[in-house]
C-alpha cells in the first residue's frame, strides 16, 4: 500500500488509478509515507521528501526512495536510517531486497543494543540478523568518547550467535596501534571464547600469566576455565561454574596446583547456592575450604583473606511464618591457626526456633528462643560427641505515659540449657536462670518558637536481676564475656553464646543530652551535638580490678558526637576508672564526606584493658575525586605501641566511559605461608569496556 500525508489530496487522486492497475505487483507488507510519490509506467514508485517505509517490524527513513515492487527492490539515498528491534543503522545509501531484508549499505554505522558501534565503508546485510562488513571499525565507546577502536580488513556480525568475527584485526588506543591479530572474535553478548589475559610478577609467586576461557553452552549454565602459570609455584588450574534457574542460583569454584616450592598439592574449593523452595522455605549453602592453612596467604588476591583465622561452611534450611521462623543448619569450621583441624568444634545439626505472639488482648508479647546443637570434633580419644539444648521463654510488657514522654518496659523470663555429654564425670549437667528487668526512659525537651531547634535531655535507667544456677561439669562451647561498652550497657546479659548467663543484680544508667536543628520547620532534623554518659552499679555482686580492690561501680562510659555540618562528624568515646583515675579506653574518630563522593575517615583507639593486651592504633582512609574522572584512594594503619606501619596503600584511577586505568602501591606487614617479610608491591590494571582487563602486579 502506498500512502502520503492527507495534505496532498490531488496526489492521491493521481496515484489511485495506478495503485488499482498494478495492485498485484505491490508487496502487501510495505507502507510508504512521503511528501511526494511518483510512479512510472513500469510500476516503479519514487518517493521524495521525508520518506518513511514500514515493513515487517522495521522502519526505513531516507531523503529519497525508489521502490520496484516487481523486482522486490528498494533503493534509498541520503540520510538512510533503518530501525529494527536489534539494531539502529545509519548509512549514506542502501540497495535492499524488500522481502528478505538483505542488501548493501554504503558508509554505514550500526549501533547495537549493548552500546557497541560498528562502522564500515561497505556493509552487506545477509539477512535480518547477519552483516558482512568491509574495512570495519568496532568500539564499545560512546560517540565523542571513542578512544579505542578495533580495525579489520573484513568482519562478520552475527546477532543470533552474538559475536563479531574479524580478519587481520588491530587494536588501537588513542590512535596508537597496540597489537595485531590475524583473527579476532568479539562477543556482543554472552558468548563462549577467550577473555583478556592476566599478567603479574612478584616475589611470592614469580612471573604470572593466565588466560581465562569463558564457556557458555546453554542459557542457564556458564563457566570460566583458567590455566594460571606461576614461575615460582607451577601451573594452577582454576575453574568456576555458574547456574541459574527459577529456583535459585549456584556458583562453584575450584583452584589447585602442585606447588613447586613446597612440593605438595594445594587447592581451594568455594561455592554458594541459594534456592527458593515450596512452602516459602529457603535453602542456602555456602562453603569455603582449603587443604592447608597457608593457602590463602600464598595465593589469595584479596588482601583481607590472608589474615583470616577461620573458614566457615554452612548449609541452612529455613522458613518464616506469621509468628516467627525456624532454621536447620550444618556448620563446619576450619581453624587456619592450627596445624590440623581435629580439635575444632563442628556443629551439625544446629536447629533454631524463634517465636513471638501477643498475650491475649494485652500490650504484652510472649517470646520463645530455642536452639538444639550437636557439637563434635575428631580429637581421637578425647573426641566430643555432645548435644546442647537451649530454651529461653520471656514476656515483655511496654507501658507509656504522657504521650511517650515516659516509657517503661518490663521483662520476665527464664533460661534452661541442658547438655548430653559423651565423657566426663557429669554426663547430664545443666544451667538454669531466671531474669527480671525494668527499663525506664524519660524525655524532657524544649523547642524554640520557630521550631527549628530542639534540645532534649533523656535519662534512662534499667534494673536487672539474674539468678543463675550452674551445675558442675557444664561445658562452655561458644560463650564469652563482652567488655562493657555503651552498646551493651543496657544488656541484661553480656555473655555471647548460650553456655553462660551473668549472675547479677544491678542498675544501669545513662544520661543523654541532644541538640537538633533544621533550616525549615518542614525539614528533617539533624543532631548537631550529642553527649552521653553512664555506667552500672552492682547491688549483689562486685568485681575485682587488677589491684584486687572490690568495687560495686563499673567504669564510667561516655561519648560525644559533634556534627557541625551534614558532611562532617566527629566522635569521641571513653571508658574511665574513677578509683584509679585511669582511662581504660579512648576512641576518637572523624569522618568527612560530600555529595561528590569524596570521603575521609580517621580513627584513634587506645586500650589499656584489664581483659586484653594494651594496644594503641591509628587508622585512616580516604577517597578523593579530582575532576570528573580521576579518583585517588589511600589507607594507612599504624601501630603506636610497636611504632610500625601495619598497612599503607595509595592508588590512582582514571575512569573513561569505555576504559579505565588504575595504579596502586601498597605495603603490608603481614607474614605469608612461606615468608615473614613485609609484603611490598604495586599493581597496574587497565580495562576496556567489552574487552576485559589486563594487569601487572609487582611486589
Amino acid at each position: 500500500m502506498l500512502t502520503s500525508p492527507i495534505k496532498y489530496p490531488r496526489l492521491w487522486l493521481a496515484v489511485l488509478p495506478l495503485l488499482l492497475y498494478s495492485l498485484s505487483a505491490v508487496a502487501s507488507d510495505i507502507d510508504i509515507v512521503a511528501d511526494k510519490i511518483v510512479r512510472d509506467a513500469d510500476g516503479v514508485a519514487t518517493a521524495t521528501g521525508t520518506v518513511e517505509i514500514q515493513r515487517g517490524g522495521e522502519t526505513i527513513q531516507a531523503d529519497s526512495v525508489r521502490y520496484d515492487a516487481v523486482n522486490k527492490n528498494i533503493k534509498a539515498q541520503g540520510n538512510v536510517h533503518i530501525v529494527t528491534g536489534q539494531t539502529d543503522i545509519h548509512a549514506a545509501s542502501g540497495d535492499m531486497n524488500s522481502e528478505d531484508k538483505s542488501g548493501e549499505l554504503l558508509d554505514a554505522e550500526v549501533l547495537l543494543p549493548g552500546g557497541e558501534t560498528l562502522t564500515a565503508e561497505r556493509l552487506i546485510r545477509l539477512d535480518e540478523f547477519t552483516f558482512q562488513a568491509f574495512d570495519p571499525v568496532m568500539t564499545t565507546c560512546p560517540k565523542d568518547e571513542d578512544t579505542w577502536h578495533l580495525y579489520a580488513s573484513e568482519g562478520t556480525l552475527d546477532q543470533v550467535e552474538g559475536v563479531f568475527r574479524a580478519k587481520h584485526a588491530r587494536f588501537e588506543f588513542a590512535g596508537v596501534p597496540l597489537f595485531y591479530s590475524p583473527y579476532w572474535q568479539q562477543a556482543i553478548r554472552r558468548k563462549s571464547g577467550f577473555m583478556m589475559p592476566f599478567f603479574a610478577f612478584g616475589k611470592r609467586r614469580g612471573t604470572e600469566w593466565a588466560l581465562p576461557y569463558y564457556f557458555a553452552p546453554v542459557p542457564d549454565w556458564d563457566a570460566t576455565l583458567t590455566p594460571h602459570w606461576m614461575t615460582a609455584r607451577g601451573m594452577m588450574t582454576e575453574a568456576e561454574v555458574r547456574h541459574a534457574s527459577t529456583l535459585g542460583r549456584e556458583t562453584l569454584r575450584f583452584e589447585g596446583l602442585h606447588d613447586k616450592l613446597t612440593s605438595t598439592s594445594r587447592g581451594r574449593v568455594k561455592g554458594e547456592g541459594n534456592w527458593q523452595l515450596p512452602l516459602d522455605m529457603k535453602l542456602a549453602v555456602k562453603g569455603d575450604e582449603v587443604n592447608d592453612r597457608n593457602y590463602l596467604a600464598d595465593f589469595s588476591r584479596l588482601g583481607n583473606e590472608s589474615a583470616l583465622r577461620y573458614l566457615t561452611s554452612r548449609a541452612t534450611l529455613s522458613q518464616g511464618f506469621a509468628y516467627g521462623s525456624w532454621s536447620l543448619a550444618g556448620i563446619y569450621n576450619h581453624n587456619l591457626s592450627t596445624v590440623n583441624n581435629k580439635a575444632t568444634l563442628q556443629q551439625y545439626p544446629n536447629f533454631d526456633l524463634n517465636l513471638s505472639t501477643p498475650v491475649f488482648d494485652t500490650p504484652a508479647t510472649f517470646y520463645l528462643q530455642h536452639n538444639t546443637t550437636r557439637f563434635s570434633n575428631s580429637a581421637g580419644a578425647t573426641a566430643l560427641r555432645d548435644w546442647r539444648t537451649y530454651v529461653h521463654p520471656y514476656v515483655t510488657l511496654p507501658w507509656n505515659v504522657m504521650g511517650g514522654g515516659i516509657s517503661t518496659v518490663l521483662t520476665a523470663g527464664s533460661t534452661y540449657t541442658g547438655y548430653w555429654l559423651n565423657q566426663g564425670a557429669a554426663r547430664r549437667p545443666s544451667l538454669r536462670s531466671g531474669e527480671f528487668s525494668v527499663d525506664t526512659q524519660m524525655v524532657f525537651e524544649r523547642i524554640n518558637d520557630t521550631r527549628t531547634i530542639r534540645h532534649s535531655v533523656i535519662p534512662r535507667i534499667r534494673y536487672d536481676l539474674n539468678v543463675v544456677r550452674r551445675q558442675p561439669g557444664a561445658p562452655n562451647f561458644d560463650s564469652g564475656l563482652s567488655p562493657l561498652r555503651l552498646s551493651n550497657l543496657f544488656s541484661g546479659d553480656r555473655y555471647s553464646g548460650m553456655d553462660a548467663v551473668e549472675n547479677v543484680q544491678r542498675v544501669a544508667f545513662l544520661l543523654s543530652n541532644n541538640f537538633e536543628t533544621k533550616d525549615d520547620p518542614m525539614d528533617q532534623a539533624r543532631t548537631v551535638l550529642s553527649i552521653s554518659g553512664g555506667g552500672q552499679y552492682n547491688i549483689r555482686s562486685s568485681r575485682l580490678n587488677p589491684l584486687a580492690a572490690p568495687t560495686s561501680f563499673s567504669n564510667l562510659l561516655g561519648m560525644m558526637t559533634f556534627t557541625p555540618l551534614p558532611y562532617v562528624s566527629s566522635t569521641i568515646e571513653g571508658e574511665y576508672d574513677p578509683r584509679r583515675s585511669y582511662w581504660n579506653r579512648i576512641a576518637d574518630g572523624i569522618s568527612i564526606s560530600n555529595t561528590d563522593g569524596d570521603a575521609l575517615s580517621a580513627y584513634y583507639v587506645l586500650t589499656n584493658s584489664e581483659l586484653a593486651t594494651v594496644s594503641e592504633v591509628f587508622q585512616a582512609s580516604g577517597k578523593l575525586y579530582i575532576g570528573e574522572r580521576w579518583r585517588t584512594d589511600a589507607v594507612i594503619n599504624y601501630d603506636v605501641v610497636q611504632k610500625s606501619t601495619q598497612q599503607v596503600s595509595i592508588g590512582f584511577t582514571y575512569s573513561h566511559p569505555c576504559w579505565e586505568i588504575g595504579v596502586e602501591a601498597h605495603s603490608n606487614k603481614r607474614p605469608t605461608g612461606t615468608t615473614g617479610a613485609r609484603d611490598v608491591g604495586a599493581s597496574l590494571l587497565i580495562g576496556f569496556k567489552g574487552l576485559g582487563s589486563v594487569g601487572t602486579n609487582a611486589k
